[in-house]
């Protein structure tokens, strides 16, 4: 079978390192062959995991050498569905690009079955009539929890086949672990705390309730600092939070981690204070270091955290 990958890799996230885990894996290679059409561009930290498993890559936005311009988006659609019959795909799978009606229409034009993999794309706002015409044409959904299955059912109307597959650890996370002497960690007898936070300095990852709680926490005795790994568009805001709150000299901002075993080695327990989280892939390769997890009880976090055993799960109403 012959799948034709339609993903942006501009940036390395848990999606697209959901993708490399895939497409790397052994017995995909054997069972399947693989085309990519991503974005702007395919970034260099992701495209050794790439390239080697693909028999092609190009953007959506190009035919050849020639640069396709925005509008008429019709162009780019016909460039996408003669890619598609020429390549012979058996299968476009769209990954959480939800409401991309050009890959809609030129699986249509190319009669090849459409299969999206929700793995958060349908938590945002689309326009309805763009939502409408991408849900008539999947033939059917990928979902990483529960919890996106049930929002692509109840939030936009879907009601064809559709699957569970939890999102898996990123092999060389994976690889780190297996290696390591893990041992549950435990807070007892902890002169200073290491918390960590492993997210995307964007609204909806809370990290600034990780800065509250900081606070709190060294407000009540407790010794205690925050590690941050991440970057994004928040990141001065939450700059400028720390230094409001008085706390900027217990806060590390390291920016993107490229070597996160070592990140989760070095850390006690790790917060995830997440205001919506379709899986949460760092609670899950958290929990493989043996490190505790505390999450926001937010969409798929009750399928990767079990609460009073590998972590706590708090109520995102709770104050901290």
């Amino acid at each position: 079978m012959r799948i034709l990958h339609r993903i942006n890799l501009d940036v390395p996230a848990g999606v697209e390192y959901q993708f490399c885990a895939l497409i790397g894996h052994a017995a995909v290679q054997a069972a399947f062959d693989h085309d990519l059409v991503y974005g702007s561009r395919l970034h260099p930290d992701l495209a050794p995991y790439v390239e080697p498993f693909v028999d092609s890559a190009v953007s959506f936005k190009r035919a050849g050498w020639l640069r396709l311009p925005r509008r008429p988006t019709a162009l780019r659609q016909y460039a996408l569905a003669s890619r598609i019959k020429r390549l012979r795909s058996d299968v476009v799978l769209s990954w959480s690009g939800f409401a991309r009606t050009g890959v809609a229409r030129a699986a249509r034009a190319s009669a090849t079955p459409l299969v999206y993999r929700e793995g958060g794309g349908c938590w945002f706002e689309h326009p309805p009539q763009a939502a409408a015409e991408f849900i008539r044409s999947i033939s059917g959904a990928i979902c990483n929890t529960h919890a996106s299955m049930r929002m692509l059912q109840l939030k936009w109307g879907y009601d064809g086949p559709a699957r569970v597959c939890l999102g898996g650890i990123r092999p060389e996370v994976m690889a780190a672990a297996d290696a390591a002497e893990v041992t549950v960690r435990s807070l007892a007898n902890r002169e200073r705390v290491r918390i960590g936070v492993a997210a995307r300095l964007d609204s909806e990852k809370g990290v600034c309730l990780a800065i509250h709680a900081l606070r709190h926490l060294r407000a009540g005795g407790m010794d205690c600092e925050l590690h941050i790994a991440g970057d994004g568009p928040d990141r001065a805001v939450l700059e400028a939070l720390a230094t409001t709150l008085d706390v900027r000299d217990h806060l590390r901002f390291l920016g993107r981690v490229s070597d996160m075993p070592a990140f989760y080695r070095g850390i006690d327990v790790l917060l995830h204070p997440a205001l919506q989280e379709p899986l949460g892939n760092v609670t899950i390769e958290a929990q493989a270091f043996g490190v505790p997890v505390v999450a926001t009880r937010v969409d798929g976090m009750a399928e990767t955290v079990r609460h009073g055993e590998t972590g706590r799960l708090v109520v995102a109403s709770e104050p901290y």
